[in-house]
């Protein structure tokens, strides 16, 4: 990064560095196309990754394109992931995003969400032997006891294995969700406790 440099917007809606004395350094994209020096990024630090994609709006709101843009995101790493001799098997992907408290909500059934913001939830993938899931439930729900937080239920998370391949379906596991109550509306003393399990 570039001491003494300030970030100005062009404009065409384009971000630049100047020095103090007024003069470019770097445009957000230079005549490449490629990044240059902007804010927290240097582009002398890039380097091949196992293919990683960052989608997200500052402002928080919820977004149905945010989850779109990260399934293209998928899609355009697909040649990064690794695939089995089957061609049908592959260490997975996924996005992550905030807590879908409506569609949540619309889903669950046999207990009840409080309001957004109270409560939190863990996606799980169990063993598919029914008595080692059990076990890892007792485990995860004991941990959860100990953090005083409440338990509120599980959800088993609909599957579609109708494109795996022999190898991924022979250990397959089952997918499943956790969800408990929050003392205060700060998730991070929940997610900070939960994380020596």
């Amino acid at each position: 990064m570039h001491k003494n440099c300030i970030n100005i917007q062009t404009n065409q809606g384009e971000y630049m560095q100047q020095n103090e004395a007024g003069k470019p350094i770097a445009g957000f994209r230079n005549a490449s196309g490629r990044l240059g020096s902007y804010g927290l990024y240097e582009p002398s630090f890039e380097h091949d990754s196992c293919g990683v994609g960052f989608i997200a709006h500052l402002d928080g709101e919820p977004r149905h394109a945010v989850v779109a843009d990260g399934i293209q995101v998928l899609k355009n790493l697909q040649h990064r992931g690794a695939v089995g001799g089957d061609s049908l098997t592959g260490d997975g992907a996924g996005i992550m995003i905030q807590i879908p408290d409506a569609f949540l909500r619309r889903q669950i059934k046999g207990f009840t969400l409080p309001e957004a913001g109270r409560y939190a939830a863990g996606m799980l993938f169990l063993p598919s032997d029914e008595h080692a899931a059990a076990v890892c439930r007792k485990i995860t729900e004991d941990v959860i006891a100990a953090g005083e937080f409440t338990l509120l239920g599980w959800r088993t998370v609909p599957t579609d294995d109708s494109t795996l391949g022999h190898l991924a379906l022979s250990t397959q596991p089952t997918v499943e969700q956790l969800f408990w109550r929050c003392r205060s509306m700060m998730l991070s003393p929940s997610e900070k406790a939960l994380h020596p399990a």
